[in-house]
């Protein structure tokens, strides 16, 4: 039984887990429809106006998912909240004594945590310069460089689903926010890490162009400079990925809200029925 239906200690009985999801999700309705008014039909000539100031990528789609573009920092402030969220849960768990879950949510905030240390600063790539540097410039060495590092960052936050699953497994909402984030963070990842395999983002990024009748005119407008990848390499690599890991972020910190909502109403779902 629930001991009171009320949240304490201000959690909001409107806030739900469906809002802090449904914030990220309409963040990208939101940038998807100024890209699509701005780059497809020049709505208020915003294309015209970023040529107009000599950019060489004059794209609203791009400007909107670049490296710490609005879309990124969405994405940071998300995993901030979890791993504050994760310590809120923690601190509550630790009162009462529920040792073993307490466990899985400090395992989450240290993931997320160091999810958000690199994603914010790049930490792979810099690692990748200095070990291709020393051993050699070659693909096949950067892709493995990035796999390895996808898997120890991603290690922490694996095995606290494998040793403890069965407690946020308990709440259903719980569990399918985090079944959602854990699946595209690791569709991100593994895309990432191998995105200059057979330069397949290139050739899907094309693809998508083509199939939206979009090819020519954006490629008439994209002038590669300093990195020189085609287009449909920037569409995959920041269109969609960043898409992609936002609704990642977004899907796992409305996972901790739910535990931790549910938990302020009926603190019984942190034990297992064998331990009651």
């Amino acid at each position: 039984m629930r001991p009171n239906s009320s949240l304490p200690s201000g959690i909001s009985e409107r806030i739900r887990p469906v809002h802090v999801f449904g914030l990220g999700v309409a963040y990208l309705c939101l940038a998807w429809f100024i890209s699509y008014l701005g780059d497809v039909h020049n709505v208020l000539a915003l294309t015209d106006r970023l040529i107009n100031r000599g950019a060489e990528r004059p794209f609203m789609w791009y400007y909107l998912f670049t490296e710490g573009s609005p879309t990124e920092m969405l994405q940071w402030a998300y995993l901030a909240a979890t791993v504050i969220l994760c310590g809120v849960l923690i601190g509550r768990l630790g009162e009462r004594g529920y040792r073993l879950p307490a466990q899985f949510f400090v395992l989450m905030a240290a993931g997320t945590g160091i999810m958000l240390m690199e994603d914010a600063g790049n930490l792979r790539h810099r690692v990748k310069f200095y070990i291709r540097l020393t051993f050699g410039d070659t693909m096949a060495l950067g892709i493995a460089v990035e796999l390895v590092i996808y898997a120890l960052l991603g290690a922490l936050m694996v095995y606290a689903l494998v040793r403890f699953w069965r407690y946020p497994w308990r709440h259903r909402e719980t569990r399918h926010y985090m079944i959602a984030g854990y699946s595209l963070y690791a569709v991100a990842a593994i895309a990432s890490a191998t995105r200059h395999f057979g330069d397949w983002y290139d050739h899907a990024g094309e693809w998508l162009l083509r199939a939206w009748g979009l090819w020519e005119p954006f490629t008439a407008l994209f002038i590669p400079t300093d990195v020189g990848r085609p287009i449909g390499f920037y569409i995959m690599d920041f269109l969609i990925e960043e898409s992609i890991e936002l609704l990642a972020a977004s899907a796992l910190c409305a996972a901790v809200y739910a535990y931790l909502r549910e938990f302020s109403r009926n603190p019984g779902i942190a034990v297992l029925d064998r331990e009651e």
